[in-house]
């Protein structure tokens, strides 16, 4: 089950983000500072251009940032990024799968004009290749961030 953060969540977020064992797994890899948690979270949390949810019983977040599509100069639409952890005392009971499966759901009801989600995962992470697998993702390629594999899901 996930529900969308608030501004209540932003402190927990913020040491999860910054959890070693979090860090360890993401694109990243980098400690933020609290200004910079701060800025992301107030926009994250605003719902324009990114959404983000809490995975319930505070297990993690799955986040969802709108981007635009375009080649050269030519419009060619919106598409989503999706970024998901679970903490390491909740892996292994399908929070991520279930998390994953409801906020690509919500994601495509709340923009109607993102007609993709794409995930950029390190290609070492094979617990969160699996997840997004089962969820729907299809791995594209090897995306142009060394190291890494894009996975796409499209609206249904």
């Amino acid at each position: 089950m996930i529900r969308l953060a608030t501004m209540d969540d932003m402190e927990m977020v913020f040491r999860w983000r910054n959890n070693s064992e979090v860090m360890e797994q993401s694109t990243s890899q980098q400690k933020v500072t609290i200004e910079e948690h701060e800025n992301w979270f107030e926009h994250a949390i605003a719902g324009d251009f990114k959404l983000l949810w809490i995975i319930e019983p505070d297990a993690g977040t799955v986040r969802v940032d709108k981007e635009a599509r375009k080649a050269s100069d030519m419009w060619l639409g919106y598409f989503g990024v999706v970024s998901i952890y679970v903490l390491k005392e909740f892996q292994g009971q399908g929070k991520g799968t279930t998390s994953l499966i409801s906020a690509c759901r919500e994601a495509f009801a709340h923009w109607d004009d993102v007609m993709e989600l794409r995930a950029n995962i390190r290609e070492d992470n094979l617990r969160s290749i699996a997840t997004f697998a089962a969820c729907g993702f299809i791995r594209v390629h090897d995306s142009g961030q060394a190291r890494h594999v894009l996975m796409v899901k499209h609206r249904e």
